[in-house]
């Protein structure tokens, strides 16, 4: 994309005080793709993913992308307990009939973000200090290119390379 007015904007399952998901993603998409200034990253915090269609959420969204001539929005959203809960699945299939109706990316991360990046689940008390830790540390935890570029979700892994390279121009290594 070489439109200097292009916006790709991340929803995030985060809230506005803790922003712990989108430290882990932008960490890998710095570490991994070439983003010029003619690209502005934007993440927009929604909570929870079941806010996926809230109208405030869909608010903010349209107030963004208002400013661009050019635009992606992905969801970057935990599956959560999808082989052993029935709501997970259900609720996961519905985000995705719904983001295929309004030209929405998403990446899924398998169980959740913290079991991709560091390998371990992570009890709500310590997101935010794992996350800053994580921030710290400057790598990418446990991660790689093979666990963040699947087509099939298996644990500790996301399909977030193969969205970005739709979007974004890999760096040369």
């Amino acid at each position: 994309m070489n439109n200097t007015n292009t916006l790709i904007l991340i929803c995030v399952e985060t809230n506005n005080k803790s922003l712990t998901d989108l430290q882990y993603i932008d960490a890998a998409l710095k570490h991994y793709y070439r983003i010029s200034n003619e690209i502005k990253l934007d993440y927009l915090p929604m909570e929870t993913k079941t806010k996926y269609n809230d109208s405030g959420i869909i608010k903010k969204i349209n107030k963004k992308i208002s400013k661009f001539d050019k635009y992606e929005i992905i969801y970057c959203l935990d599956t959560d307990k999808i082989v052993a809960r029935y709501e997970d699945i259900k609720l996961n299939e519905e985000i995705n009939k719904y983001c295929l109706e309004n030209n929405i990316k998403i990446v899924w991360f398998c169980e959740n973000i913290e079991d991709v990046f560091l390998h371990q689940h992570i009890s709500d008390s310590d997101k935010v200090r794992m996350a800053k830790k994580f921030s710290r540390e400057n790598q990418l935890g446990k991660s790689t290119k093979e666990s963040l570029s699947r087509k099939t979700l298996t644990s500790k892994t996301s399909n977030l390379l193969l969205i970005f390279d739709e979007i974004l121009e890999q760096k040369r290594k």
